[in-house]
């Protein structure tokens, strides 16, 4: 019984830690997957108009910035999504803001905004929240879930996605 008491404890005490994240440099590497809710229309030219549901979507991005302090982060990133309808692919370049609280086992909040190039080309803006859990001061898991808007050039309306994600951050 004894035994079994000490390990509870340990296992308390471990989660439990503080695993602050300290001031410096600081790095993320995120993939997941958006599921599409919103349909828009393309203007074809001589065809006119075709209303289309753009696809579902994966995505790989990477961000580097600055921890200003243990709950504020700033920085920028890049990465790459593919939407499975008519293999389009959009290189996404960002800003991203991010805030972290708890400690071994906390929660956090970003917003990601910037440009996307190439297959769909506009503007875009990609909350999310979630949960980290901190391996180290330093290094960590994250499992998010987020919302993308997209305005993209020659289109009438907005796209948007419901997206997870999972990812580590140094």
């Amino acid at each position: 019984m004894k035994k079994v008491i000490i390990m509870a404890l340990f296992c308390i005490i471990t989660v439990c830690a503080k695993a602050q994240i300290e001031t410096g440099y600081r790095g993320f590497v995120d993939a997941g997957y958006g599921i599409s809710v919103s349909k828009v229309t393309f203007d074809t030219g001589y065809y006119g108009s075709v209303e289309a549901d753009i696809s579902n979507q994966a995505f790989l991005t990477t961000s580097h910035g600055y921890q200003v302090m243990s709950h504020l982060f700033v920085g920028g990133g890049a990465g790459v999504t593919y939407y499975h309808e008519g293999s389009t692919v959009a290189f996404p370049v960002f800003g991203h803001v991010r805030t972290d609280f708890g400690s071994r086992l906390g929660y956090f909040a970003e917003v990601k905004g910037g440009y996307t190039v190439k297959d769909i080309d506009g503007a875009f803006i990609s909350p999310a929240i979630g949960i980290r859990y901190a391996l180290t001061d330093n290094l960590g898991i994250n499992l998010g879930v987020g919302y993308l808007a997209q305005k993209v050039k020659d289109m009438d309306g907005t796209l948007g996605a419901i997206n997870i994600k999972v990812g580590i951050d140094f």
